[in-house]
C-alpha cells in the first residue's frame, strides 16, 4: 500500500519506473560479489537486497498502472492486465527451473545474481526505447492531499468499479488468496500420505500438478475476451468457491488424484481471470492519482493472506 502511495506521488512515473530497473541490476551486481561469503554480516547485506528489490519491484507495478490506464483502451485493459501478469507467472516459473538447472550444473552462485542484473538491465533498455511513448499528461497527475481522504477515493472506486461493499469486496479477495495459499500446503500432506497409491512417483505427481496449476493460471490470464470477458467478478468468485469445495470434498471421501489435478487447473484459471477483472473494473472508474494505491492494497491483502493461511493449516495440523 505504501510503494503504491509512493507511485501514485511522482509525477514522472515512466522516469522512476525506467530508472528502478537498474537500480535492481546494480543491486544484483553487488549481491553477486557477497553471495559466496560466509561471514553473518554479509549474509545480512545479501538478505536486505534481495527484500529492496521486491519492494522495487512493488513499486514498479504501482508505477505500471497509471500508465496502463492511460495508453489502452478502457475495453482492453482487462486482456491487457491479464496478458500482463500471465507472463510473469510463466517466466516466474521457467526462471525458477532455469536458475535450479544452472546452479546444480555449475554450483556457481554468483552467476544467479549476474543473470539478474542482466535480465533488469534489458528491461530498463526496453522502457527506454519505448520511453516517449509512456509520456503521461502532467495536468492529469494529482495527490489525495490527506489518507484519510484517500482511503474514501479508494472506497468510493471499489463500490463503483465492482458493485460490492468494500468490506465484502476486500474480505472476498483476502478469502480468495487465504484459500489458493493453504491448498499447496494440504496437498503436500495429502502427496505424502497417498505416497505408495499415487499413479506416478512422489516428484512425478506434484510436478504434474504444479504444471496443470501453472497451465489454468496462463491460460485464465491470457482468456479475457469473448465470453470470458463478460465473465463477471462475481462470477468467478463463486465458480473458484465451489471449485474448491468440491477439492476438499475429495480430498474427505474419495482422495481420487487426477480429481485434484482437475481442480488445480480450474482453480488456477479462476485465479488468472479474478486479479486482472478487478483491476480492469477499478481502472475504468478511479482517478489516475489513486490508481497506485489501489493496486497495493489488493496486493497487500493478497501477501498478508498467505502467512494468515499457512498459520492457521499448521495450528489445525498440529492440534
Amino acid at each position: 500500500m505504501l510503494t503504491g502511495r509512493l507511485a501514485d506521488s511522482q509525477t514522472n512515473k515512466r522516469g522512476w519506473l525506467a530508472g528502478l530497473k537498474f537500480v535492481q541490476a546494480a543491486l544484483y551486481l553487488v549481491l553477486a560479489q557477497l553471495i559466496t561469503e560466509k561471514q553473518v554480516g554479509l549474509l545480512l547485506i545479501i538478505i536486505v537486497i534481495n527484500l529492496c528489490s521486491d519492494v522495487l519491484g512493488m513499486l514498479s507495478g504501482s508505477l505500471r498502472m497509471p500508465l496502463l490506464q492511460a495508453k489502452v483502451a478502457s475495453e482492453l485493459q482487462e486482456e491487457a492486465l491479464g496478458i500482463n501478469q500471465g507472463i510473469g507467472v510463466l517466466m516466474q516459473t521457467m526462471g525458477q527451473a532455469l536458475g535450479v538447472s544452472l546452479l546444480a550444473a555449475t554450483g556457481d552462485y554468483r552467476l544467479a545474481g549476474y543473470l539478474n542484473a542482466i535480465t533488469f538491465l534489458i528491461a530498463g533498455l526496453v522502457l527506454l526505447s519505448g520511453y516517449e511513448t509512456l509520456k503521461l499528461p502532467s495536468a492529469t497527475v494529482t495527490v489525495t492531499s490527506t489518507f484519510r481522504q484517500l482511503l474514501r477515493q479508494v472506497r468510493q472506486a471499489m463500490e463503483a468499479g465492482v458493485h460490492m461493499n468494500v468490506l465484502a469486496l476486500l474480505g472476498s479477495v483476502l478469502f480468495l488468496n487465504a484459500v489458493g495459499a493453504s491448498v499447496d500446503a494440504l496437498l503436500n500432506l495429502y502427496l505424502i500420505h497417498r505416497a505408495t497409491q499415487l499413479p506416478f512417483s512422489f516428484g512425478v505427481a506434484i510436478l504434474v500438478m504444479n504444471t496443470a496449476d501453472v497451465f489454468g493460471s496462463v491460460a485464465g490470464n491470457l482468456l479475457h475476451t469473448g465470453y470470458f470477458q463478460r465473465w463477471t467478478f462475481r462470477g468467478v468468485m463463486l465458480t473458484t468457491v465451489v471449485a474448491f469445495e468440491g477439492l476438499f470434498i475429495n480430498l474427505l471421501f474419495w482422495q481420487n488424484y487426477w480429481v485434484v489435478v482437475t481442480i488445480m487447473m480450474i482453480g488456477g484459471f479462476c485465479m488468472g481471470q479474478a486479479n486482472p477483472k478487478l483491476m480492469a473494473s477499478l481502472l475504468k472508474v478511479a482517478d489516475q492519482s489513486i490508481v497506485g494505491s489501489l493496486g497495493g492494497i489488493i496486493n497487500s491483502l493478497a501477501t498478508i493472506s498467505i502467512p494468515i493461511a499457512v498459520l492457521d493449516w499448521s495450528c489445525w495440523i498440529i492440534s
